[in-house]
């Protein structure tokens, strides 16, 4: 598969780089708790203003919103622990923040949800940037948690799209995404 061209230029995330015998390197997440406070939390401190201010800045543009969530999340937290699930909830912000241009916004909606606006990116384009993210984020190892899944749901903005119809819009797609099994990308 090719990499999409992304504000003119090549898409890759280089958590997904490939060793010389083409296996996909594993991610290993250390607990780093202080990089909890340091993620932008879109629904506190203006966040949701500039995630606004960013919509309309690229209006004119193609931009799509990816919207993430980690599959079975309260589980993690019951079973090992909140501690245990700050690092899943890091280890997908890493992720997340691996891919540092002015093309992408992203940081946390609420509780273990994400979301990531794409600039000069069309649905199909972020659609197979999420699904690299997916790939990356079930590949990543954790210290002491099992393997972990994320859904995806993908749409691209509109010219006439609020930010509410957006949200509205990505939310529908990523729950199509897990009543579909999860561990997947839908696109609306």
């Amino acid at each position: 598969m090719q990499s999409p061209v992304v504000g003119g230029r090549d898409i890759r995330l280089d958590i997904l780089a490939k060793d010389s015998t083409g296996k996909h390197y594993n991610v290993e997440v250390q607990k780093k708790p202080e990089l909890a406070k340091g993620v932008r939390h879109f629904k506190e401190e203006g966040g949701r203003e500039k995630m606004c201010e960013a919509v309309q800045d690229y209006a004119e543009q193609k931009s799509s919103l990816v919207m993430l969530d980690i599959d079975n999340f309260k589980q993690v937290n019951d079973t090992y622990g909140h501690q245990e699930g700050d690092a899943v909830i890091i280890g997908l912000a890493d992720i997340l923040h691996n891919e540092r241009s002015g093309h992408v916004s992203s940081g946390r909606w609420g509780g273990e949800e994400f979301m990531m606006l794409l600039h000069d990116t069309d649905v199909n384009a972020a659609a197979y940037i999420a699904d690299l993210i997916r790939q990356c984020f079930a590949n990543t190892k954790f210290p002491s948690v099992r393997t972990q899944t994320v859904s995806l749901g993908v749409t691209q903005a509109k010219a006439d799209d609020t930010l509410d119809i957006l949200c509205m819009r990505v939310d529908e797609a990523l729950y199509k995404a897990k009543k579909d099994g999860k561990n997947r990308v839908t696109v609306v």
